[in-house]
């Protein structure tokens, strides 16, 4: 996903010409698996998957879960 003015749009929804690109964002914590949910491999935008916690953290790292932000111009 992609933020726009604060808020989770599609990323079709950008015109770069309405809007200005500000940065990336991070969460402050790896997407690590919570107590109750059941998935046991987390695919990375990138294509790879991810079957360990230290994988996760490394992409993580990396930028690869980053949200691009944008403002209105």
């Amino acid at each position: 996903m992609t933020l726009l003015n604060g808020k989770h749009v599609d990323p079709k929804e950008i015109d770069p010409a309405k809007h200005k690109f500000i940065g990336l964002f991070r969460e402050p914590t790896p997407p690590y698996r919570r107590p109750g949910e059941t998935w046991e491999v987390m695919i990375c935008e990138c294509g790879m998957q991810l079957w360990t916690v230290n994988s996760i953290f490394e992409h993580w790292q990396l930028g690869h879960m980053d949200t691009p932000q944008y403002v209105d111009i």
